[in-house]
């Protein structure tokens, strides 16, 4: 592993060896190779796209002739309206419940993975909605992919913290004493005190031009296929120099190299200054990039790209100075960032297979956008005709020719002849053609882009007229814009919390977050313990983005869930009926109805359902295990007595009979000593048979006592 140099003065650095020359030598033919690749097949698109997304006719359009200066080029806003509606859908179908995101565990047998998803769920949860700017981000995204064909995003952690003060912290022996050295001095070393500032992680909304990949790398995963990735990140000279003196001891990203403010400055790259992608986006407007002075300044802006290069089967990372000054010495990517992938993604909305650029929704209209505006153009010059028609006047007469073009009602305009000195050409009025063909256009523009807009309802009478034939044309709709979410879920939405699953298992310290998603699942229940350790946050889960089936008509999604929650209690019974979670079918209910949070309008409480059934199954058993307790212990008492009612009886016979045959054996001069004694024997047996009378009736007592129970 190389070291970071570590330079405490402001000498200029360059390359200093030739594994950093040939590491930014590749660096900069990729670099090269991507922009000619962008110049020649995705400018142009990119341009156009972004102009008719702004409402404004393509580069070089006839309207911007001097031929048209004075007639109509109003630009009919048909593509706007559709990446609207189509960004609303993406919000109702990404945000209509509170949790955005399913973690489950790969295995449900394992406690530990269980464990894990629940925390990983309730984190990932909250970093979405407290800490990521995820609606933002997601929305930005889909736009970005229905306007130019795909999006990106840098997904890493931002760690920075503050120096507050040093202090001397003495070393300790096993019981407690501080270590003197051999001059008596205390042991220690001098520690710093700081200031975390911030320690989150963070999805970044690249633009599509400054995100560079190989064309040639594999259509399904761009990123990670690709030779090289390149991302143009502008930066301001005061930021560059503040990374050089910092180093990041979390994320491991060491101190840049530094460099003087000249050779910075000198760095500045003209293409990506000028960029005409970025202008057509601005709208023409001032480029907010380009800040150069004529003196160097700490607010000007400086372009640097963040390299991962592969090279002999290993992939690089390093930052440089646009492409000619390293910042950083190259590294494995697995020392930079922990997880140990590139830590991009790429999306897109229409499906293009063997293409890492597909065609974007605007490009698809964006003939029939240019076919609408002509019609609507030519159509409102022969309005402007019809009701304000063309004069020809008499060359060299003495006409007032400035209040005839004014042509001012009740005006006076003096001429030697009004009755051939001025001719007036009227042309006919717009026919029903015109408005006919727009009718036409507009069904086909919502056709390919999968809307359903009132226009194509009031055009199309046949169907109209019916409910049934409103449902087809919204039917139809609904799964073109259903489609497109789903492929921009299954290549950027969930790729993108996927990397930061790894985020949050590779980075996370936050006693903060991670103890309050540990309270919220009572993880001492679920894996035995309070202590939250890495073996618990880096195991195998499953990932799944809340949108679903109809997501783009909450109505329907709610008919739906209805619908499938019923039939589900109709075919299985009320067993399962009544195991479903009560809480989670209220989020999802009130979600659809447009209520990002449910619950509130419940309190549960103690009064639980599901705790309340549970805790009366409970008690039910505790009662039948009570009652089969006490019939036992009527059992084992009744066994007791007889047990012990039959030893005192055979007892008294064996002893009656012992005294019997001693009185047998007798001689006949004791025999008023035995008559005597015989005497008590008869009146031991009658107290053995008293006392076998004592025993039926307790016997008896007992029988009574527990019918009386069971009654």
């Amino acid at each position: 592993m190389e070291e970071y140099e570590d330079n405490s003065e402001d000498q200029p650095i360059v390359a200093s060896n030739e594994k950093d020359k040939e590491f930014l030598r590749l660096a900069q033919n990729a670099f090269e190779k991507s922009t000619d690749f962008i110049d020649a097949n995705l400018r142009h698109d990119w341009e156009s796209n972004l102009r008719a997304f702004n409402s404004e006719h393509p580069k070089g359009s006839k309207y911007s002739s001097d031929t048209y200066k004075n007639r109509s080029k109003v630009f009919r806003p048909k593509t706007r309206a559709s990446v609207r509606k189509n960004e609303a859908a993406c919000a109702a179908a990404f945000f209509s419940t509170k949790d955005m995101v399913s973690i489950r565990p790969e295995d449900d047998r394992d406690p530990a993975q269980v464990a894990s998803a629940k925390i990983m769920n309730k984190i990932i949860n909250y970093r979405l909605e407290k800490t990521i700017p995820w609606f933002l981000t997601v929305v930005g995204a889909f736009q970005d992919a229905q306007v130019t064909g795909v999006c990106a995003t840098k997904n890493y952690w931002e760690y920075s913290e503050k120096k507050i003060r040093s202090g001397f912290v003495p070393e300790f022996d096993e019981n407690g004493l501080p270590l003197l050295d051999v001059d008596g001095e205390l042991k220690g070393k001098v520690e710093d005190e700081v200031e975390i500032i911030s320690d989150k992680p963070v999805i970044d909304l690249i633009a599509p031009e400054n995100l560079r990949v190989d064309p040639g790398s594999d259509w399904m995963d761009p990123i990670n296929s690709s030779p090289y990735v390149i991302y143009c990140i502008p930066m301001y000279i005061h930021d560059i120099k503040a990374k050089m003196k910092e180093r990041d001891p979390k994320t491991g990203m060491g101190k840049w190299k530094k460099y003087s403010e000249e050779i910075i400055a000198g760095s500045s790259d003209g293409k990506m200054k000028n960029d005409s992608t970025r202008s057509a986006r601005e709208d023409y407007r001032e480029d907010s990039t380009d800040t150069a002075n004529k003196s160097v300044s700490d607010y000007e802006i400086i372009w640097v790209h963040e390299n991962f290069v592969k090279k002999d089967g290993k992939d690089y990372h390093f930052y440089s100075l646009s492409t000619k000054q390293l910042l950083t010495t190259p590294r494995p990517i697995e020392e930079v960032y922990l997880h140990g992938v590139r830590p991009f993604t790429m999306g897109y909305t229409v499906l293009e297979a063997h293409k890492i650029y597909p065609q974007s929704k605007v490009s698809l209209t964006s003939e029939i956008q240019k076919e609408t505006n002509d019609i609507a153009n030519q159509r409102l010059d022969n309005i402007k005709l019809a009701l304000n028609g063309r004069m020809f006047a008499r060359q060299g007469r003495n006409i007032d020719l400035n209040a005839l073009v004014r042509s001012t009602p009740g005006g006076v305009v003096l001429m030697e002849d009004p009755s051939s000195d001025v001719v007036i050409n009227r042309a006919p009025d717009v026919t029903q053609s015109s408005y006919i063909e727009q009718d036409r256009l507009n069904l086909d523009f919502d056709e390919i882009a999968g809307n359903f807009s009132t226009s194509s309802v009031q055009s199309n009478k046949s169907l109209n007229e019916t409910v049934g034939g409103m449902q087809l044309i919204s039917g139809a709709a609904s799964a073109i814009g259903e489609y497109d979410l789903r492929i921009f879920s299954e290549t950027w939405v969930e790729p993108t919390i996927r990397q930061l699953v790894q985020l949050e298992q590779s980075y996370e310290t936050d006693q903060v977050v991670m103890q309050l998603a540990a309270q919220d699942i009572d993880m001492y229940k679920t894996y035995g313990t309070d202590e939250m350790t890495d073996e618990i946050l880096k195991q195998k889960l499953s990932l799944n983005v809340n949108v679903g089936i109809g997501s783009t008509n909450p109505m329907e999604q709610l008919q739906k869930f209805t619908m499938g929650a019923q039939t589900v209690s109709q075919l299985v019974g009320p067993s399962v009926a009544q195991a479903l979670n009560v809480k989670e079918i209220i989020t999802e209910i009130f979600g659809k109805l447009g209520y990002k949070d449910g619950m509130r309008f419940f309190n549960f409480g103690e009064d639980d359902p599901q705790m309340k059934q549970l805790q009366d199954q409970i008690a039910q058993m505790e009662q039948a295990l009570n009652d089969k307790q006490a019939e036992m212990q009527n059992k084992v008492e009744i066994a007791q007595i007889a047990a012990q009612a039959n030893i005192q009886e055979q007892e008294m016979e064996n002893q009656g009979d012992l005294m019997l045959e001693q009185m047998k054996q007798q001689s006949e001069s004791q025999r008023l000593k035995a008559q005597l004694t015989l005497r008590e024997a008869e009146k031991m047996i009658d107290s053995k048979i008293k006392l076998r009378q004592a025993d039926q009736q307790v016997q008896m007592t007992l029988v009574n006592n527990q019918n009386r129970r069971q009654g």
